[in-house]
């Protein structure tokens, strides 16, 4: 986070006002290996970044990382500090970006950002955000004219906007898809398959929503109904982990252990005790 800059988060865009100016595009070609770096200085301005072929690294000043896929659309604050690394899918094969460099200031003419930490905004899933950057890119390059590329990144912020907005609508289910579906392969590749983004998108937007990452929100729900599944008293500790695929008993011991307590065991034979208790009013009275 740089010091004195104003944030001003993408949805935000639709409802404040503020101003974009400064607006450039162009394309990129790199071969696989080549790197680029703004550790030393931070960037001077705002970029949006598209991956149209092969794939790209970026790492910040603090060593977090982000991967990024064909068709995966990346946000560079201005100030940033971070270095990023190009990796073609073959060796005879370049890697290709649309870049879009802009400076953004608030409503009292402040410096501004999206958001303080290189960002992923999404992936292109129909090829409407491509077609934006190229139009961007082939008006910038020809003409220069200065209201038209205003209108085209305008339309391509929008659109970034609105693909986040529905993405998080529909993530807003997932988790009672998860609920129902707890005895099939629940991976993170199919459930980001499912709803068309990268594994690296879904897993963003679903900590967003949940507060918790999806493996870490599945193995939890797992967790529950393998108790609820104990308490029952007529499954046997193998036949849960068969059936909610965890990877072997004895490491479904040892996480019963460090959430519980307890061994499946021991959770059954206590819960089944207090369970018979509540449900027979004469267990645990005192005789007279």
């Amino acid at each position: 986070m740089v010091i004195g800059m104003q944030y001003i988060g993408l949805k935000e865009l639709r409802y404040v006002e503020f101003d974009i100016h400064n607006v450039v595009a162009f394309s990129q070609f790199w071969k696989s290996g080549r790197t680029w770096s703004c550790l030393k200085d931070g960037r001077p301005d705002n970029g949006i970044h598209l991956i149209t072929r092969g794939r790209a690294r970026y790492t910040d000043a603090q060593g977090n990382v982000v991967e990024l896929v064909k068709d995966d659309v990346v946000y560079l604050p201005r100030g940033s500090r971070y270095s990023v690394e190009f990796i073609a899918d073959s060796p005879t094969e370049a890697v290709r970006t649309i870049l879009v460099n802009f400076l953004l200031e608030d409503s009292a003419n402040r410096p501004a950002a999206l958001y303080p930490t290189v960002t992923l905004l999404g992936h292109d899933t129909t090829g409407e955000m491509k077609t934006c950057f190229q139009d961007l890119r082939s008006a910038y390059r020809s003409s220069r004219n200065n209201l038209a590329t205003k209108a085209l990144f305008f339309s391509l912020l929008n659109k970034i906007a609105e693909q986040n907005v529905v993405q998080d609508q529909e993530l807003s289910h997932c988790g009672d898809f998860i609920r129902q579906n707890l005895t099939t392969n629940l991976s993170v590749a199919r459930l980001a398959e499912m709803y068309g983004i990268s594994e690296t998108t879904f897993r963003k937007r679903f900590k967003e929503l949940y507060g918790v990452t999806p493996t870490r929100f599945i193995n939890d729900r797992k967790m529950e109904l393998a108790l609820e599944l104990l308490r029952a008293g007529d499954i046997t500790t193998e036949e849960i982990v068969r059936l909610l695929g965890f990877y072997d008993t004895s490491y479904f011991y040892k996480r019963m252990k460090a959430e519980c307590g307890t061994t499946p065991a021991d959770y059954r034979r206590n819960h089944r005790f207090r369970w018979e208790e509540s449900d027979n009013p004469d267990i645990g009275k005192e005789k007279r």
